[in-house]
């Protein structure tokens, strides 16, 4: 984390999209294994309910007690 306060240029430079879009689908570069990887990904959060309506995040989920 203290290299991305440091170097906030590097986290910048691997989004490919750079501004908002309408369909909203941005794209980064990722290096796996020295070769770089074009992955493409949407603002879309999955959400849900028994009822239907949008209220928690599907994923990620946990198992682990909540303390107040």
């Amino acid at each position: 984390m203290a290299s991305v306060a440091e170097f906030p240029a590097l986290i910048k430079n691997i989004f490919l999209t750079q501004t908002k879009n309408n369909a909203s689908i941005y794209a980064v570069v990722l290096n796996i294994r020295g070769k770089p990887w074009v992955v493409a990904f949407d603002d879309y959060i999955l959400m849900y309910n028994s009822a239907g309506v949008s209220n928690k995040l599907t994923y990620p989920q946990y198992n682990y007690p909540t303390f107040a």
